[in-house]
């Protein structure tokens, strides 16, 4: 149901000499009286219309209804007097009266003072009595219309259900899949032409499922993709740092460009570089050896955003304050499972959206006082985590997150469902 604020009168109807219904057919919309026309004892007025909404409880029309009713004609405008039709006139009236009892002089309407829109939430007005939305069967042969009623428990329930929240959903990436050697094989026949090789197969499985349960941002790649950007780096032989170091593009374009064949503006999910655990032996100086490695990270992360992905998530064990100056950016997001006090406090110097489990929304309340926190990214939460997160952050600075472990069809799948709460 929709209507613009000032315009739902809800509750007993103005004065009027007799009951009025108003008439449209429900097929298109409900019409919702604004004011008593003249100000005095006859019918009133349509202002404009609102969608017929859902059955909360069925009952009969009235014998009145049976015989003749005032209808208020749309197409007249304010000030205009009601015109009467009678109940076969247009195939498919809806009615708007009063539920229970009729009036004389009924009370005055309450106007609710809120926008409502689709769902009814906690926020609707206080009223004086049950308004009654119906529409009639008048199109049917029979004695017998019928109507939806909003009763005092329909309203009450309606308040219950509450409204529907859906927050966004991210991923920071997964796990490899388990590889089946059929689809597998599968997969290599419909890349005929087309180079690739087992990371290749396991970014696409691993992409897929996100894809298909509807994450709104979803992440490639993970813990697995990191002996593949280990291999991008050179001067690098088993794992100890033997020359200069430098970049070698060809196998990380090419996953780029592929995935962006999938999705275009995904996420990449790459290992930061201390994960990678490389030993110097060529530079000598630590600082040295740190600024060479992360130039070669700028370069193969800048070379993957021109081949097609959006950005990268920097997959950490540790929160390293050297890596933080260096790389964190707008497309480059640090992500750790593993905060304390002091990890949160420093990701926070550098990145406003950051990402939590649900047994840190204390901490990061607290330190809210100290740092600009723009969205708060809860990983893996339940309902009763997102209304905790709501005590502090609005619903559109809230996103559910997830790093999927393992079964990541059915993984995805609940992620989504649980971004979903009745507020």
């Amino acid at each position: 149901m929709r209507a613009d604020p000032l315009h739902i009168p809800v509750g007993k109807k103005p004065p009027a000499f007799r009951a009025v219904a108003l008439l449209d057919d429900p097929g298109v919309h409900m019409p919702v009286c604004d004011e008593p026309v003249h100000q005095g004892l006859c019918p009133m007025v349509v202002d404009r219309v609102v969608r017929h909404t859902e059955m909360i409880e069925e009952d009969a029309h009235p014998p009145e209804g049976l015989i003749e009713m005032d209808m208020v004609s749309l197409r007249e405008g304010p000030r205009s007097h009601a015109v009467s039709f009678r109940i076969h006139h247009d195939g498919g009236p809806v009615v708007i009266r009063a539920t229970d009892e009729y009036h004389f002089l009924p009370a005055p309407p309450q106007i609710a003072d809120i926008e409502i829109c689709r769902d009814i939430g906690p926020e609707v007005s206080d009223v004086a009595g049950s308004v009654g939305i119906g529409k009639a069967a008048g199109h049917e042969d029979g004695a017998v219309a019928h109507h939806y009623l909003f009763d005092d428990d329909a309203i009450n329930t309606m308040i219950a259900m509450g409204k529907r929240l859906t927050f966004h959903t991210r991923s920071f990436g997964s796990d490899a899949p388990p590889v089946d050697s059929a689809v597998l094989s599968s997969w290599v026949a419909e890349r005929r032409g087309r180079e690739g090789d087992l990371t290749s197969f396991l970014l696409e499985t691993g992409i897929l499922p996100q894809i298909e349960a509807g994450i709104i941002a979803p992440c490639a790649g993970g813990v697995f993709y990191a002996e593949r950007w280990r291999q991008a780096i050179e001067g690098v032989e088993s794992g100890t740092v033997t020359s200069e170091l430098g970049c070698r593009t060809d196998d990380i374009r090419m996953d780029a460009e592929d995935l962006s064949r999938t999705l275009h503006g995904l996420a990449l999910a790459v290992p930061a570089p201390h994960v990678l655990g490389l030993h110097d032996t060529y530079y000598q100086d630590p600082d040295e050896a740190d600024d060479a490695l992360f130039t070669v990270y700028q370069a193969l992360m800048r070379a993957q955003r021109d081949a097609g992905i959006h950005s990268h998530v920097l997959s950490c064990e540790i929160v390293n304050r050297t890596e933080l100056e260096a790389l964190a950016r707008q497309k480059v997001f640090f992500f750790s499972s593993l905060l304390n006090r002091k990890a949160l406090s420093l990701l926070l110097e550098y990145q406003q959206v950051v990402a939590i489990t649900p047994a840190l929304l204390p901490l990061l309340s607290d330190l809210m006082s100290e740092y600009e926190v723009h969205r708060i990214v809860l990983i893996d939460a339940e309902e009763q985590d997102l209304r905790q997160a709501l005590q502090i952050r609005d619903s559109d600075q809230i996103i559910c997150g997830g790093y999927c472990r393992s079964c990541c069809d059915e993984y995805w799948k609940t992620l989504v469902k649980k971004a979903e709460i009745f507020r």
